[in-house]
């Protein structure tokens, strides 16, 4: 069987296909995870700031771990029952599949940062939307980068008792925000 050599346009159109399917399919597939990890972010991230605000103790940032015990586990549970369902990957859907699990691995590391964890985590967590807005030509996601970044300013000139309203404002809701759109756009 004789091959054919694709011309460049050729080329670009294969590509071009490759990304709007795979557009197509996250929406589909990460408009779950991206709830799932906005709504606990909402959750712990209040309960931080109702420990560390309203009660004054500071070990309420050990809630934090949090984000990491219970839910790389439950995200993990939550994606292996997702995985089963999804039908053939692409190598874009690849790229943005490892590229999150760098980015949650880098995340959970800088989890035990103490201090300075918020916004490294924020930046970490930018730059995964950032990436994956940029690779799959999805706007949306990328403007999710927006929010996240203004976590690290806003943490040096506040007090770290505000740190779970930074998160809750800025990285909870609009996430939360970005999963009903996946979800409705689909």
């Amino acid at each position: 069987m004789e091959t054919k050599e694709l011309t460049v346009n050729e080329q670009l159109a294969v590509v071009d296909s490759m990304v709007t399917a795979s557009r197509s399919r996250f929406k589909r597939i990460m408009a779950t995870p991206t709830l799932f990890w906005g709504y606990w972010l909402l959750t712990v991230s209040v309960a931080v700031f109702i420990v560390t605000c309203l009660l004054h103790d500071m070990r309420g940032h050990f809630i934090w771990l949090g984000m990491i015990v219970p839910g790389f586990p439950l995200a993990y549970a939550l994606g292996r029952n997702r995985s089963k369902e999804q039908e053939s990957h692409s190598r874009i859907d690849s790229i943005v599949a490892a590229l999150w699990q760098w980015v949650g691995c880098a995340a959970g590391l800088a989890a035990v940062l103490g201090h300075y964890a918020p916004p490294v985590v924020a930046s970490v967590l930018a730059v995964g939307f950032a990436l994956t807005g940029s690779i799959l030509r999805l706007k949306a996601i990328s403007w999710m980068a927006l929010p996240l970044t203004l976590i690290a300013p806003l943490y040096v000139y506040l007090s770290t008792q505000w740190v779970g309203l930074e998160f809750a404002a800025l990285g909870a809701l609009p996430m939360i925000v970005l999963g009903h759109w996946l979800r409705a756009s689909r």
